[in-house]
């Protein structure tokens, strides 16, 4: 029985939709430390700027003061104490932006790095056992090797579309464009599909 050798074009495949996956990590790259800092700023101000606005309310609120000046005062110490807080208040809002925004990325990478550890163990399991087969056989391992990488690129690329849209939802837009990151991702996951037919 003739048998064919695969393992140098698995091994090309192999790195053709490593390089996929790698795009798309990158996608998910970010500095989720430095935008949790950035929150915790702003929740700091917004609690100064929160106890500020509370102690001029309570100031413009005393009763031992009468008279015309007294109510001006209380009516712009009222403004103020407003306006202080809708700053505070907006401030919190953005802090759980950039909490959300950290956690989003954490999430993303941890799942595309999951997805790589498996792509590789099932990459790995594949050449181990179809390196050498049967002619009448090749087509066949080569459809399942490319079946195998399609299905982690796909499950990839869900992934750091779900992390756009969860960003975009964070700060209000319906959508976000893509990054270049993500569009060199998407344009080698479409080269790696035309290369990987030529094997079949």
């Amino acid at each position: 029985m003739t048998t064919v050798e695969l393992s140098g074009v698995l091994a090309a495949l192999r790195e053709r939709y490593r390089s996929v996956l790698a795009a798309y990590r990158r996608a998910a790259t970010g500095d989720p430390a430095a935008l949790r800092a950035a929150g915790s700023g702003h929740a700091t101000r917004a609690d100064r700027l929160g106890h500020l606005a509370e102690t001029v309310r309570e100031t413009a609120l005393a009763d031992d003061w009468t008279g015309p000046a007294a109510d001006a005062y209380r009516q712009a110490g009222g403004a103020w104490s407003g306006r202080l807080g809708d700053t505070a208040t907006l401030l919190r809002a953005q802090r759980d932006v950039l909490y959300g925004a950290a956690d989003a990325l954490t999430d993303a990478a941890a799942g595309i790095d999951r997805l790589g550890a498996g792509f590789e163990r099932d990459f790995a399991a594949l050449i181990a056992r179809c390196g050498a087969v049967p002619a009448g056989q090749c087509a066949a391992v080569l459809a399942a090797a490319r079946s195998l990488g399609e299905t982690y690129l796909s499950a990839a690329g869900s992934v750091t579309s779900a992390l756009r849209s969860h960003l975009a939802g964070l700060t209000g837009r319906r959508t976000m464009p893509a990054g270049p990151r993500h569009d060199s991702g998407a344009v080698v996951h479409r080269t790696v599909s035309a290369s990987a037919a030529t094997y079949q």
